[in-house]
């Protein structure tokens, strides 16, 4: 088979896969930028809500800190620790997961410096819908049936054939200089294709 006729082949399979796999992928690489920044963007939250605390000499252990919050609830046999995270910066707070009897579970602020409970952490829904719409486009599950991580894993499967069949299509393997040149004074129609053919192929190094 000639390369031309391969070409005419891959081609409408490359566009077509492209528009609606890349739908998906618009929204799963969106969503996942975002959730990448998520613990900086919930620390900017609570400085923004409680203070940047100001660093001190020294800094509790964590065992100390436990300690804190253990007194703050009575007694040890009021709470069950579930788990501490470290402050990341001198200027943020640690914060203790706990859970009190008979209470729901909380996430405590807790100054690293002088063990006071500075506030509570409550469950942030807007990543969490934000996770929900990465993993499973907001599809929920079906029994033990999870149709949406389906989807977003065939896709991922469909965007390495759509990476395949974009290689075979580059114009750089019938003239090199061609498969990297982008005219810019073309007409709109021209100019995106070239950026595209040029933009993926360097994309694809990564």
């Amino acid at each position: 088979m000639r390369y031309k006729q391969i070409r005419q082949f891959i081609f409408p399979l490359h566009r077509y896969l492209g528009l609606g796999v890349g739908i998906i992928f618009a929204i799963v690489g969106l969503t996942g930028s975002m959730l990448v920044f998520q613990h900086e963007l919930e620390q900017a939250a609570i400085t923004f809500r409680y203070n940047a605390i100001v660093p001190q000499p020294h800094r509790l252990s964590p065992e100390a800190v436990l300690k804190h919050v253990e007194t703050h609830y009575g007694n040890q046999e009021n709470i069950t620790i579930a788990a501490i995270d470290l402050a990341p910066t001198p200027t943020t707070p640690d914060k203790v997961k706990i859970k009190p009897l008979n209470h729901p579970s909380l996430e405590l602020l807790v100054n690293p410096y002088t063990g006071e409970i500075i506030g509570e952490v409550n469950e942030n829904k807007f990543f969490k819908w934000m996770h929900k719409l990465h993993d499973r486009l907001l599809i929920g599950r079906i029994g033990s049936f999870d149709p949406g991580k389906i989807i977003v894993g065939v896709s991922a499967f469909l965007v390495l054939v759509i990476n395949l069949t974009g290689v075979i299509l580059w114009d750089g393997w019938r003239r090199l200089h061609q498969g990297f040149q982008v005219k810019w004074q073309a007409k709109p129609l021209r100019l995106n294709y070239d950026i595209h053919k040029v933009g993926r192929v360097l994309d694809l190094l990564f």
